[in-house]
Order: structure tokens, then sequence, then C-alpha cells
């Protein structure tokens, strides 16, 4: 049972990195350098990065951290519209409540290596 469950939080692992993956990209291209420290007039905190909270999320943190309307505010400026139908594809959203730790760990993982390579 536990070889089963590892390989299922491993492919959920892979699912997700997948998604934030898109998410970086699309970061890229419409805003690029979100991920510097020195980034105006918000800077992604990574150690209050928490994907489960939408002020604290990369989307509220490059808006106005901390503030829940932050997120949206980016979402539809980001994605669009139509963002409610689109943020899962992005790793910024989740139906699964166990999915914002993972969310968190490889957004921050990809912000901290970019950071120290730059």
């Amino acid at each position: 049972m536990e070889t089963i469950t590892k390989t299922a939080n491993e492919l959920r692992r892979g699912l997700l990195a997948e998604r934030v993956a898109r998410g970086v990209a699309l970061f890229d291209r419409e805003m690029p350098g979100w991920w510097r420290a020195d980034r105006k007039p918000s800077a992604i905190n990574t150690d209050r990065l928490d994907m489960g909270e939408g002020g604290w999320c990369v989307f509220g943190q490059l808006e106005n951290p901390g503030t829940e309307c932050a997120y949206t505010d980016m979402a539809v400026r980001i994605l669009g519209p139509d963002w409610l139908f689109r943020e899962q594809e992005y790793g910024v959203y989740s139906d699964h409540s166990r999915d914002y730790p993972i969310l968190t760990d490889l957004w921050r993982e990809v912000i901290e290596k970019r950071r120290a390579d730059a």
C-alpha cells in the first residue's frame, strides 16, 4: 500500500509541476522579471509564499501582497476574463487542498533557483 501511495503522490507532483511550468512560461511572457527579488512595485516573498492563500500566492504578491482581491485582479490581467476556467492549468489554483503545499514548494523552487542563478 505504501508503494501505491508513494507512486500516486509522485504522479500528482509531476502533474502539478507541469502546470507550474506552464504558469512560469506565462509569467515570463506577460511579466518578464516577475521572479526578481528587486521587482517593483512588489517582489515575491518566498518565505511568505502560500499558494493556498490568495493574497500570498504568486498572483497576490505580484499585485498587492496580503489582499485577497489582488489574486483576482492579477488573474484577470494575466489569464483574461475566463480566468476561472484557466487558473488550474497554470498551477495557481487547485480543487484539492492537498495540492497547495506542493504548488507552494514548486513555485518557491523556481523562484529561488532563478534568483540564485541571476
